[in-house]
């Protein structure tokens, strides 16, 4: 899976993460810079393990979005973790 982050009235693309967690990552530290306007015209898509396009989140939705998604990826990371050891 990747994630394809996109200017909405342009479609140009801006940039691919290779989790969600980088894009938390990255999308947190550009509306710090930036302010939470960056995100208003944007949409985040994911790409499945199939090749398929789902739409994750779009505008100002994304971070919210994006850090509640890399948590549960965490917190589930954690829980195989803990089976395993």
């Amino acid at each position: 899976m990747f994630y394809q982050l996109w200017h909405n009235p342009s479609t140009n693309f801006m940039d691919e993460f290779d989790s969600i967690e980088e894009a938390a990552d990255v999308l947190d530290a550009a509306v710090r810079r930036d302010g939470p306007g960056f995100l208003t015209d944007t949409y985040l898509v994911v790409f499945d393990e199939a090749g398929e396009e789902h739409l994750v989140a779009q505008g100002e939705a994304i971070l919210v979005t994006v850090k509640r998604l890399a948590a549960e990826e965490r917190r589930s990371a954690e829980g195989r973790l803990r089976k395993v050891g």
